[in-house]
């Protein structure tokens, strides 16, 4: 038979009734693996996987069954017709043979019985020597067979140590891409930072060039009130003139008079309701303002009090967007790094939260996400160390959390997802140790689950995934040591290798789909001892 990778039948060739057998229903009719009769099934699985996997012929043990009270042993051989050794062939194709074999220990009673039947001495020794050759073959043969099991189990070993050595090769790549991811964001900040100083030059030599255009304005203020001080000084002199020819003409009244003096009489005034004109005072005034500066304060440099700077802080630590349209724009930039923001608001009709949007705001607690979101792109919240609830049930639209979002999120405990859910993009939760319980609502619509999407969440004990879920990646709860029991999905197609590795504590396994136990690679990387129900 001519059959495809997963066991399709594309060509039969000779009576197949002795090894097959129709198959209930319509899925199966065509797979030889549901067709296979129920004595050759394993065999057949074990060696068609083998020739897949390897890509080499591969063969099974010799099978023995009974057929109309007849003992027959049966060989299964598969070889490979690979698409990239034949031209004009689209597909890789296996060609399954089905060979019968004569039975030993039939043809040996039938020898006996001709034998016993024969009086000849001579006859009697042929016999003795074909028994004695029979055995020695025999033990040959279960040598062969030992043989060929160990080697089997050194394969399957080899194959063990390969898939650790992919994982670890995937775990790489990941990492060399958030390095990647990090660079990236170092060059942006570092452009960010010299566009920063470029503008704060251009902006001082706005300043300067504006103060050097206001000291000449002044300048000829300045004159004029050079002129006026000078003018006010000689005013103050021929005060003082009159003032001593004042006393003078007082000290003579007074001697001729008797009655109190010009000036008493000036002082006595004075001291009761205060000096009507101050010269003198008006004069150091108008010279003190000629010293003074005229330009007004740069509102940039605030020297206020102590509550005005904790109040600004206040406000920093507190991020809100009055618009979807302020939050796009801030977007732009982002807030890679801010370690002053420790709650953000985020305005309905704000459809995606960008890529790297808030990267490693380490001291970021509180996030109220809009019922308008519908992608959260990679990086967004990664690294952001105090971020405990995730509530995002409430975004109704929400489609896509997209690579490494929330990784590293080391204080997160609850995750709580909406029913609008599609897909959760690889690493996305990666390494939050802290998270106990991951909420799906009743109606999730989630169908994948990328690869190391849970990976190291070590306190994670128990997870019901929603039955539309049809994709487990590679490693996707990877070292979750608390995890005790999972329920799979009823639509789950595949589930990745390794996906359970490290779950110390999982001692059993739920699934109702049952071909999922036939998917190639489906247990490797199981914990041992694992329960599947």
């Amino acid at each position: 038979m001519l059959v495809d990778k997963i066991g399709n039948i594309r060509y039969v060739y000779g009576h197949t009734g002795l090894f097959l057998e129709p198959a209930q229903g319509y899925s199966g009719a065509t797979n030889i693996l549901k067709m296979a009769r129920q004595k050759l099934r394993r065999d057949l699985n074990k060696t068609l996987h083998l020739a897949i996997t390897r890509q080499t012929t591969s063969s099974s043990a010799i099978i023995q069954i009974k057929r109309n009270g007849e003992t027959m042993s049966v060989l299964i051989r598969v070889i490979p017709l690979l698409k990239k050794a034949l031209k004009g062939q689209d597909d890789d194709f296996y060609l399954v043979i089905f060979e019968k074999k004569a039975d030993l220990k039939v043809e040996t009673e039938r020898s006996g019985f001709m034998l016993e039947s024969a009086n000849s001495q001579s006859e009697q020794r042929l016999l003795t020597l074909i028994t004695d050759e029979i055995e020695v073959t025999r033990t040959k043969l279960s040598d062969l067979k030992s043989e060929f099991e160990n080697t089997q189990l050194e394969l399957e070993v080899s194959r063990n140590k390969l898939h650790s050595v992919k994982l670890n090769i995937d775990m790489a790549e990941t990492e060399l891409q958030t390095l990647r991811n990090k660079i990236s964001g170092s060059k942006e900040e570092r452009q960010l930072l010299s566009d920063g100083q470029q503008s704060s030059i251009t902006d001082k030599e706005v300043v300067v060039s504006v103060q050097q255009t206001q000291i000449e304005e002044q300048r000829p203020f300045g004159e004029e009130l050079a002129t006026i001080k000078n003018e006010l000084s000689m005013a103050t002199e021929a005060l003082e003139q009159k003032k001593n020819a004042f006393e003078k003409m007082n000290q003579t009244f007074k001697a001729t008079s008797g009655e109190l003096s010009f000036m008493e009489r000036q002082e006595k005034t004075e001291s009761e309701n205060g000096p009507d004109f101050e010269p003198t005072t008006q004069v150091a005034n108008m010279a003190e303002n000629v010293v003074e500066p005229i330009f007004p304060k740069t509102t940039g440099l605030n020297f206020g009090s102590e509550s005005e700077l904790l109040d600004n802080n206040i406000e920093k630590s507190e991020l809100r967007f009055k618009d979807a349209a302020e939050f796009q724009a801030a977007a732009n930039h982002g807030y890679r790094h801010d370690n002053g923001i420790k709650s953000v608001y985020i305005p309905e009709g704000v459809d995606t939260i960008k890529r790297s949007m808030f990267y490693k705001c380490t001291q970021l607690e509180k996030v109220s996400f809009p019922n308008s979101l519908k992608f959260i792109e990679g990086f967004a919240f990664y690294g952001c160390e105090k971020l405990e609830n995730i509530n995002l049930d409430t975004c109704k639209v929400l489609e896509v959390i997209g690579t490494s979002t929330f990784e590293g999120c080391v204080s997160m405990v609850e995750l709580r997802l909406p029913d609008s859910l599609i897909e959760i993009e690889e690493a996305a939760f990666l390494g939050c140790r802290t998270m106990e319980t991951i909420a799906f609502q009743e109606n999730c619509q989630l169908e994948i689950l990328g690869s190391h999407v849970f990976k190291d969440c070590e306190k994670l004990k128990q997870i019901s995934l929603p039955d539309q879920i049809k994709h487990i990646g590679i490693s996707c709860f990877y070292g979750c040591r608390s995890l005790t029991k999972v329920r799979l999905p009823k639509e789950l197609e595949t589930l990745g290798e390794y996906a359970f590795f490290g779950c110390e504590a999982l001692t059993e396994i739920e699934q109702t789909n049952k071909q999922l136990l036939k998917q190639p690679g489906f247990s490797v990387g199981l914990p041992e001892g694992i329960k599947i129900l």
